[in-house]
C-alpha cells in the first residue's frame, strides 16, 4: 500500500481484508494490533533508543560487517523508513474508508474501527483478559448447568479445564510470594504475559460484601507482581443485577478487570 503497489497483490488472494473485514479477538487481532504498535512506537524512538528497547539488536551489531556505528545507523533508518510506510498505508486506508467509517459501515472489529476506538492503546493483556472472559463464560455455563460448583475449590477446577483445552499455557497457584508476613499465590497465572487469575464463588447475597473485600485485598497483594490481574466471579443465582456497576464499584484500572458469570 505505501509503495503504491496494491493493485498487484489483489486482495483476494488473502484471508481476509483486515480493513472491511472483522478481526478474530486473540492471535490474529494481537497480530495486526501489536504490529501497528511496534511501529507506532519505533516512530517515536531514537537510535539510542531503540537499541535500549531492543538490546537484540545491539547484540547483533557484532556480526554484521563494516563499522557497527553505520550499521545501527542503517538498521535504525530501516526501522524508520518502515514504521513510516505503516502509518502512511493506515493514513491512506482512513481517508479511503471515511465515508464508511463515518456511517458505521465498517465492522467495529475490523483495524481501522479498533483503532478509532483505541484498542492499540490498550495494554496487550487486556485483549488476553477479554479473550479468556469468552472461553470461561460458555465453558462454565455448560459444566454447571446441572448441578452449581460446590465451592471454589470446585469452581478453580473446572476453570482450569477449560483454559487446559482452549490451549492456554498457564500455573496454578502460583507465583507464590510473600505481602506483608502472609504466603499468598493466585489461583492462576500466565508466565508469558504476567496475567493472574482469580475466581471467586458468590453462592448467598451476604457474601458480596467478602467478595469485594477480597477483590480490594487481591489487588494490593497483586498489582506490583503482575501485568494484569482478571476476577472472575461466578453467581449461582442472579445475586449481582448490573455486573459492570458491580465491576466499576471495585476498580477503573484498565489492567484490573471484574467479569461476573453464571
Amino acid at each position: 500500500m505505501a509503495a503504491g503497489a496494491e493493485a498487484s497483490d489483489p486482495v483476494d488472494d488473502y484471508t481476509k481484508d483486515i480493513f472491511r473485514s472483522p478481526i478474530n479477538k486473540g492471535v490474529e487481532r494481537g497480530n495486526a494490533i501489536d504490529w501497528v504498535n511496534f511501529n507506532r512506537t519505533v516512530s517515536a524512538l531514537s537510535l539510542e533508543g531503540l537499541l535500549r528497547r531492543f538490546p537484540q539488536l545491539y547484540d547483533g551489531l557484532g556480526d554484521v560487517m563494516g563499522n557497527p556505528q553505520s550499521a545501527a545507523q542503517g538498521i535504525y533508518a530501516m526501522y524508520q523508513r518502515n514504521a513510516e510506510d505503516v502509518k502512511s498505508a493506515l493514513q491512506t486506508k482512513t481517508n479511503e474508508y471515511y465515508a464508511e467509517i463515518l456511517s458505521g459501515h465498517l465492522p467495529v472489529d475490523g483495524l481501522l474501527r479498533l483503532l478509532g476506538s483505541g484498542a492499540h492503546l490498550q495494554p496487550n493483556v487486556v485483549g488476553l483478559m477479554e479473550e479468556i472472559e469468552g472461553k470461561l463464560a460458555p465453558g462454565l455455563r455448560e459444566a454447571f448447568s446441572k448441578q452449581q460448583p460446590t465451592d471454589e475449590r470446585c469452581l478453580q477446577d473446572q476453570a482450569g479445564i477449560i483454559l487446559k483445552a482452549a490451549g492456554y499455557e498457564f500455573e496454578r497457584e502460583s507465583p507464590e510470594f510473600t505481602f506483608s508476613i502472609v504466603r499468598t499465590r493466585p489461583d492462576y497465572s500466565f508466565p508469558e504475559s504476567g496475567l493472574f487469575l482469580e475466581m471467586k464463588l458468590l453462592k448467598e447475597a451476604r457474601h458480596r460484601v467478602q467478595i469485594v473485600d477480597g477483590i480490594v485485598a487481591d489487588v494490593q497483594k497483586y498489582q506490583k507482581k503482575c501485568q494484569g490481574m482478571l476476577f472472575v466471579v461466578y453467581q449461582t443465582a442472579a445475586l449481582i443485577t448490573d455486573p459492570e456497576a458491580f465491576a466499576r464499584e471495585i476498580c477503573q484500572d484498565a489492567t484490573v478487570r471484574v467479569k461476573v458469570l453464571g
